[in-house]
């Protein structure tokens, strides 16, 4: 185990002893501490820790693998872990040596030599998850979260940390996350990001059956209509992505195919000499009780794969009743790191109208973008739940497929608006939220162009 290992661990058994023996009114007692006190907890943290602290200013000291750690400083360390575990030492010593911890390591963290160059998969930061149930992890740079993103609305010890986040797993529940960091130079250099968002087809494609079980009707998506003229539009949308220089481009739930990743893969062999979109999510695929969002690079290598967690109904008139979408979902949430946007989550459809699930993703994985591809006949309870979002510094980009119009109750006065963003934090003013209109786009019967809605975000103040 090398030393950063070592001090990841130490940071998961602060967290965890602070996480059970702490509550907001300790962290708002410990903001307000007087100038005396914060300077007796430097003083003490030297006299403990020379390694760590410039003597007299009190500031971190960068952590390298050095002679520094070749003493006892690891046994200091765990014995004064455990005195505050005793009660014998406050506790608010332990947030501001994790706080100096934070800073200490930043340089190490920011490089990335500990997620980046053997995998893009990682579990976490430290080895001792399954003892302490903390899941640490790289807090990448959102450029539009605010730096007090949450203090307003509730104390707590992730105010205090701003290179390292962390996750506990009784948080998770039933879920089990994978955690994929894209490499920092992805967005890198670039004043802004340009989304692009395509309905794909405004026809009836969906081959949908039912069936009956436990007293309920079910319904599944047994393949598509139109199957041909849905690839070719997707790889014109590419093509039309590229040429217009978008970084992420989302296309909409349940009508996807396998063939799309290869026709776009095919695209950038036969025909590209650059790259296109840096990120495509492409339209989700229902298949086995499944409906799985796949996510590429701009090579059309997979990312990874999101499915749909919780069950869409829609009326059924044969039925007279809501069919339910027969899903056995996996259970896992994939979750984009990069620097610059953040924390990137797939939320397909019916999971972002979802409470439970929503709030795990704003409140326990600390989303900064979420990205929400949808087969709706509506989009009011979409725009109410955006709102939402605002307090966290979240951008939202919710996207529909025009295709679905044609379902039972379906009213076309819906879908006026196809898509909306929403960015807030230090977005609120320059972008504030923006709906896509389709109405001038196409007719009722068959489209007319490959839609391709294009939006810049700014990534620097």
């Amino acid at each position: 185990m090398n030393i950063y290992t070592k001090f990841y661990d130490f940071m998961a058994e602060i967290i965890r002893l602070l996480e059970d023996h702490t509550n907001e009114d300790f962290y708002i007692k410990y903001r307000g501490a007087t100038p005396l006190f914060v300077a007796q907890m430097n003083h003490k943290l030297e006299e403990q820790f020379p390694e760590l602290l410039q003597k007299e200013t009190g500031h971190s000291l960068e952590v390298v693998d050095d002679e520094r750690w070749k003493g006892d400083f690891f046994v200091r360390l765990a014995y004064f872990i455990n005195q505050c575990k005793n009660g014998k030492e406050d506790n608010r010593l332990l947030v501001y040596l994790l706080h100096k911890l934070d800073i200490g390591l930043s340089e190490r963290i920011l490089s990335g030599d500990d997620y980046l160059l053997t995998s893009d998969r990682i579990n976490c930061l430290n080895t001792n998850g399954d003892k302490t149930g903390i899941m640490l992890l790289p807090r990448c740079q959102c450029l539009w979260e605010r730096n007090s993103r949450g203090r307003q609305y509730g104390f707590g010890l992730m105010n205090d940390i701003r290179n390292v986040y962390y996750i506990r797993r009784e948080d998770m529940g039933l879920y089990e996350l994978t955690n994929i960091f894209l490499h920092k130079t992805f967005f890198q250099g670039k004043k802004s990001i340009k989304f692009g968002m395509s309905p794909v087809i405004n026809q009836d494609v969906l081959k949908a059956s039912y069936h009956e079980r436990e007293e309920a009707v079910y319904f599944t998506i047994d393949g598509l209509h139109k199957g041909n003229n849905i690839r070719n539009n997707v790889k014109c949308i590419i093509k039309r992505a590229k040429e217009d220089g978008v970084n992420i481009l989302i296309f909409p739930e349940m009508i996807g195919m396998d063939e799309l990743q290869a026709d776009c893969r095919q695209l950038y062999e036969e025909n590209w000499d650059v790259d296109g979109p840096e990120i495509v999510v492409f339209p989700s695929i229902w298949r086995d009780y499944t409906n799985t969002s796949i996510i590429t690079k701009a090579n059309a290598s997979e990312i990874g794969r999101q499915q749909k967690q919780n069950p869409y109904q829609r009326y059924v008139r044969e039925y007279n009743t809501e069919a339910i979408e027969d899903l056995r979902p996996d259970r896992k949430i994939v979750l984009m790191h990069i620097e610059g946007v953040g924390r990137i989550a797939i939320v397909i459809c019916k999971d972002f109208l979802t409470k439970e699930y929503r709030r795990m993703i704003l409140d326990v994985l600390k989303a900064t973008l979420i990205i929400v591809p949808s087969f709706s006949t509506g989009n009011f309870d979409f725009r109410q739940v955006m709102g939402e979002c605002r307090q966290y510094d979240c951008g939202v980009i919710w996207l529909n497929c025009c295709g679905a119009m044609h379902l039972e109750d379906a009213k076309k006065s819906n879908f006026k608006d196809i898509g909306y963003l929403q960015f807030s934090g230090k977005l609120t003013d320059s972008i504030g939220s923006m709906s896509i209109e389709r109405q001038n786009r196409c007719d009722k019967k068959t489209c007319k162009e490959n839609c391709l809605f294009v939006c810049e975000i700014p990534l620097s103040e």
